[in-house]
């Protein structure tokens, strides 16, 4: 009687050691489960937060090239710091800014050139009042943002494709510029040659001046025959598809 009590007992024994093991491979295998789990979400997240990261980085890039900027103020999307008033104007708003007094001027046309030789081009704006020029703008880049820079009609005459262009004051007083620079708030020029009338006497006397080393009437003509040869700026038509295209178009072709 004591000896089947016994193995009774020792039955009980092994049944409870089987169901304990049972249970720890279980518990193993579960948090094994969950931990490969945890894992793989996280790499999942890591993968998709790059991806996301590299798109954004990629449109902010695209957005903030000088030719999307450019665009973006030709189509009214953004605006401009115009460096004459201070102030940011889309360009409807600057083109209308002074309509009360002189009228709404309107872009008749616009060419894309590099002015300074950073190798980012510039868009130059011809603004009419009806149908004749009165003003330039210059669009520059810097630093994710266009400022304007104006110039009126006699300062900014047949601009050429190397960036230099000819200005006048008065029929004796005329010149050569070429831009050396745009600042956030001026633009540096400076002068190839020109011609200045002295009215201090009874009769004026016209002297003449290339590299501001003083020359002769028929040097200097000579030296504004040369620029005259130069190859004029071509003007396109502001519309929607000349933006897009030639604007582009100027981009690569510089880059």
């Amino acid at each position: 009687m004591k000896l089947k009590a016994y193995i009774m007992l020792l039955n009980l024994l092994f049944i409870l050691a089987l169901s304990a093991c049972s249970t720890n491979k279980i518990n193993s295998t579960t948090n094994s489960s969950k931990s490969s789990t945890i894992t793989d979400s996280a790499q999942m997240n890591d993968v998709s937060t790059s991806e996301s990261a590299a798109d954004t980085s990629y449109s902010e890039d695209e957005d903030a090239s000088p030719a999307n900027a450019y665009k973006a103020v030709l189509q009214n999307e953004v605006s401009f710091l115009s460096t004459e008033d201070n102030h940011e104007f889309s360009l409807k708003e600057f083109l209308e800014k002074n309509s009360e007094y002189e009228g709404s001027y309107k872009v008749t046309n616009f060419t894309v050139i590099d002015m300074d030789k950073d190798q980012i081009p510039e868009v130059v704006l011809e603004l009419s009042l009806g149908d004749s020029p009165e003003q330039y703008e210059i669009l520059h880049y810097i630093n994710g943002m266009v400022y304007g820079y104006n110039f009126v009609y006699r300062g900014f005459e047949m601009p050429k494709e190397d960036g230099t262009y000819s200005y006048a004051d008065s029929a004796a007083d005329a010149g050569i510029n070429k831009i050396l620079n745009f600042n956030s708030d001026t633009v540096e020029t400076e002068t190839l040659g020109y011609s200045q009338a002295d009215l201090s006497g009874d009769d004026a006397v016209v002297s003449y001046f290339i590299n501001n080393a003083s020359v002769t009437e028929d040097d200097y003509n000579a030296f504004c025959d040369q620029q005259n040869e130069k190859k004029d700026v071509q003007w396109y038509e502001l519309s929607d598809e000349n933006i897009e295209t030639i604007v582009s178009m100027d981009f690569n072709t510089n880059s």
